[in-house]
């Protein structure tokens, strides 16, 4: 009898072992999804406060860049672990590490770095003891957060060139008004100051198609292409804008035709490819000539250079017999845009690394010219609907011959229509180029 009341009991203490263990491994099992839970939140909370960190560092970087060298990454640091700090992560707090560097930018293969004071980027590592509540019962009490984030500074070293459609179609919709208001509106959002030596700087040119100047016998046999550099990069932000809104007084580099930025009637129809040849014609070489800031001079580095290139037509190109189709020149467009695109080398006196902006400003709905005359199937969509830019997945499918021969010109991410912008005639162009200047200057997260 006793024997089996031993053995009774040693049962019962069994089965309150067990049923601890149960009770434990029940209570880790319930508890996991609240510990993972707030793990997770504590991370996105921690990236985010990395990400305005590293943005406020980068945006310091930029207004100190002309500060003597080791104040600008001075204040940015100070600036970074002041946001991170108002976002409760800080070195006072047990188990948090913080590093802050200022790396070079990536250097090219074959290419020497450049030896540049000038310091652009910011790197900001952060890890973080979270404390579990329930997992500790198996032995895990915490888990280590590691969140990260890069950011090069708002670059004033950027070299844009604007080239401009001033065809007859541009003074038939009335757009030349908008167009001189959207150049000058560029120019002020850019903020080009002639005192500072990184400021950006701006080049502005206008194209059409041939213009025709010798007939025999009522037969034309002499045609050039019309394009003109109507100003080269410069930060004179008053000269720039004079030479865009006709108010006078700005200096062409080639006043054959017209100057400032205007319609003139010796163009014929468009030549898209005229707008890639002004970038290096007469001889200027607008990115690699002696006004351009392709090589290294006074230490100051590499000038991004940008080509925004504006149009409100197609290639009138006579082997494309039926409007918006293929034709000769959007070959020679492609080729053009394709050399000034390759690279990235950083190598001094070559015409490539320019980063493409394309701008397709055609169909106004209550403009019974444009409205007869839109060829782009993109810009013909309701404002606000383009669908460029943007993913490219839905857009490429629905794009017509213009819209395809300006989006591939363009500088797009992969996958992506984000460098090329459809526009209807009756939408705000000024507030774009607005738009674009701040895209092209301000700081970004590079990782």
């Amino acid at each position: 009898m006793r024997r089996g009341l031993r053995g009774a009991s040693r049962e019962a203490g069994q089965i309150i072992v067990l049923f601890a263990v149960f009770i434990v491994l029940l209570t880790v099992l319930a508890g996991s999804a609240y510990d993972y839970g707030s793990i997770v939140i504590d991370d996105a909370r921690l990236q985010n406060a990395v990400d305005s960190a590293v943005l406020a560092g980068s945006e310091a970087l930029s207004s100190n860049a002309t500060l003597p060298y080791g104040t600008p990454a001075a204040i940015a640091q100070s600036t970074a672990v002041a946001y991170l700090s108002l976002n409760s992560v800080g070195t006072a707090t047990p188990g948090t590490d913080i590093s802050i560097t200022f790396p070079t930018s990536t250097p090219i293969a074959g290419v020497p770095t450049p030896a540049t004071p000038v310091v652009e980027n910011i790197d900001i590592k952060v890890s973080r003891t979270h404390a579990t509540a329930f997992w500790r019962l198996v032995g895990i009490g915490s888990v280590t957060n590691h969140d990260g984030g890069r950011a090069q500074a708002a670059r004033g070293l950027i070299d844009v060139m604007l080239v401009l459609d001033t065809t007859g179609s541009m003074q038939a919709s009335g757009s030349i008004p908008a167009e001189q208001s959207a150049v000058v509106d560029f120019v002020q959002a850019m903020n080009p100051t002639i005192s500072d030596p990184r400021s950006p700087r701006v080049a502005m040119a206008r194209f059409q198609g041939t213009s025709c100047s010798l007939t025999i016998h009522n037969v034309v046999i002499s045609c050039t292409d019309d394009y003109t550099l109507l100003t080269g990069l410069s930060a004179d932000a008053a000269s720039l804008t004079r030479t865009a809104d006709n108010s006078g007084g700005g200096t062409c580099y080639n006043a054959t035709y017209a100057c400032p930025l205007d319609f003139h009637s010796p163009g014929t129809g468009t030549k898209l490819p005229n707008a890639m040849n002004v970038v290096g014609s007469g001889g200027t070489y607008v990115f690699t000539g002696p006004n351009s800031r392709n090589n290294i001079p006074a230490g100051s580095g590499w000038a991004r250079k940008v080509l925004i290139v504006m149009t409100d037509g197609e290639d009138d190109d006579t082997t494309g017999a039926v409007p918006d189709q293929a034709s000769s020149w959007d070959t020679q467009l492609a080729t053009r845009a394709a050399a000034l695109k390759l690279g990235p080398d950083l190598i001094a006196g070559t015409q490539d690394d320019v980063e493409i902006y394309t701008v397709n400003f055609q169909c106004d709905a209550s403009n019974v010219y444009f409205s007869s005359n839109c060829v782009s199937a993109l810009a013909s969509r309701a404002p606000g609907n383009h669908l460029c830019p943007g993913p490219s997945a839905t857009a490429v499918p629905l794009m017509s011959n213009s819209d395809l021969v300006l989006f591939n010109a363009s500088s797009s991410t992969a996958g992506t229509c984000d460098h090329y912008f459809p526009l209807r005639k009756d939408e705000d162009l000024p507030t774009l180029f607005r738009q674009l200047a701040g895209t092209i200057s301000r700081g970004a997260l590079t990782q």
